[in-house]
């Protein structure tokens, strides 16, 4: 069961009550202060769903990995020497992420496994400990258990995602830059303070900046891509890391074009699939 309600402390905590009791479950609640008057989840809808993030990949057919305490998280990551793997996209990296963690260049979670494979992260495991995050733990723990059966022994995720250990550090304990994203409406209304405490840019400019807004997505992938106000408002075209090298050549509004600009953009496209990186884009 995953869910997701927002409201004032005591109508939230009477819903979790009766929830817990219809379930018969004990709900592993994760709590946040809404800085806005808009409610970031208007509607009220409940489905069944084979996952609650898809992956593409099977139920774990091996123990999932342990769960480590924010505390000892944070005790592993400044005390050992450790691989730290984002298990999130890398779009949720660039706004914020632990120090030392990889990027993963993913745009869904369908394509974590590839980026392990791809990337040799197995091999690179081998004699030190790995440690995995996500924004709530749910990804953790096919992503672990998948590492667990390609023979990775000392994996460890962290209990209850990036929103626990803010919980418990608040001022991101020495080991986290930035902040956490969030796919719904709270991410829009950060977007207003995106250069505060900022570990990403503008992929236009360069300006410091840590806030994605909807309408800001890669020309090619769709993707979103991390755009400061100013770039948002005057560029209807954005691209993301993985084709910066199709940056004015590759658009999406060809209204905005006149026959000089398409002719360019041909030549151009005719350039980019000469180039090593065309493979990849």
């Amino acid at each position: 069961v995953n869910a997701a309600v927002s409201g004032g402390t005591e109508a939230v905590a009477s819903y979790l009550r009766d929830l817990e009791k219809e379930l018969g479950l004990a709900l592993d609640a994760k709590r946040a202060p809404l800085d806005s008057s808009r409610a970031p989840f208007p509607d009220f809808f409940a489905k069944a769903a084979a996952e609650i993030v898809s992956t593409g990949m099977p139920a774990p057919k091996a123990d999932t990995a342990p769960h480590a305490s924010a505390a000892a998280f944070r005790a592993a990551l400044l005390e050992e020497k450790p691989l730290i793997l984002d298990v999130r996209n890398g779009f949720e990296h660039d706004v914020g992420h632990f120090a030392g963690s990889e990027r993963a260049p993913i745009r869904t979670m369908a394509e974590w496994r590839g980026y392990v494979d791809s990337s040799r992260v197995v091999e690179r495991a081998k004699g030190r400990p790995v440690l995995m995050y996500c924004t709530g733990g749910v990804r953790c723990e096919k992503a672990s258990a998948y590492l667990r059966a390609s023979g990775v022994d000392d994996v460890r995720q962290l209990d209850g995602g990036i929103h626990r250990f803010l919980e418990t550090f608040p001022d991101g304990g020495g080991v986290w830059r930035g902040r956490n994203f969030l796919f719904d409406a709270r991410e829009a209304d950060a977007y207003a303070e995106g250069g505060h405490d900022a570990v990403g840019a503008c992929g236009d400019c360069g300006r410091r900046w840590g806030a994605h807004l909807g309408r800001n997505v890669c020309s090619v992938c769709k993707t979103l891509c991390l755009a400061c106000p100013e770039c948002s408002s005057e560029r209807r075209e954005h691209w993301c890391p993985a084709h910066d090298d199709l940056r004015g050549v590759y658009c999406h509004f060809l209204d905005a074009c006149d026959a000089a600009a398409l002719d360019a953009q041909i030549r151009g496209l005719e350039a980019a699939l000469d180039a090593p990186r065309a493979l990849d884009s």
